[in-house]
């Protein structure tokens, strides 16, 4: 099956599922009620039941971590979330856009280091990951083209999420001071666990 049918096999499946998603996110998204905490847990399951469908097709399982190599942009909201939640200190950063650093610098700058929270193959903080992380779905049939250490410029045909990243921008990155990849916030892994494949 190819990218596109795997695409198109979830959008037949899923039904008005996409748009009663899309509804409920408007909603959220113009609702002033309710703290941030709150706002963002509804968020994240409307996010996560999108990704949910898209996850039945996709080639990613558990035990895959290639994306794990990958640079993660994350706000400093999302930092403090997972500072609470792993018990984890946090640092201070001064994020992009200041010393002329760039997001696509921070991208090049990690790029291929192991993430700082992957542990025995999985993600040790995935009640709390990353937005990004949530909507990060390889839809070929190999995962191995998401081994960016082996192959950086490989292509890889993901989910158009856009409709779910352009809601979550609106809501929540529009207005973030300070951003920056996850291993600034936490450090670089060190080798915790076991980050092998096999």
């Amino acid at each position: 099956m190819t990218p596109q049918e795997k695409c198109d096999l979830v959008q037949a499946n899923s039904g008005d599922l996409f748009p009663r998603l899309a509804k409920k996110a408007t909603e959220l998204a113009n609702r002033k009620n309710g703290s941030f905490d709150q706002r963002i847990g509804q968020a994240y399951q409307i996010i996560d039941a999108m990704a949910a469908e898209v996850g039945n097709v996709a080639i990613c399982k558990r035990g895959c971590n290639f994306c794990c190599y990958q640079s993660v942009l994350i706000p400093l909201w999302e930092a403090r979330r997972i500072a609470k939640f792993s018990g984890r200190k946090m640092k201070n950063i001064t994020g992009y856009g200041h010393d002329n650093d760039t997001p696509e610098g921070l991208r090049k700058r990690h790029s291929g280091t192991p993430c700082t929270f992957l542990h025995e193959n999985g993600c040790a903080i995935y009640p709390v990951r990353p937005f990004a992380c949530r909507l990060h779905f390889n839809m070929g049939d190999d995962a191995t083209v998401c081994d960016i250490v082996r192959d950086p410029g490989a292509k890889v045909p993901y989910f158009n999420f856009e409709p779910a990243k352009e809601f979550m921008f609106v809501m929540f990155f529009r207005d973030s001071k300070k951003f920056g990849d996850i291993r600034e916030f936490f450090g670089e892994n060190q080798g915790i666990g076991n980050t092998d494949n096999e």
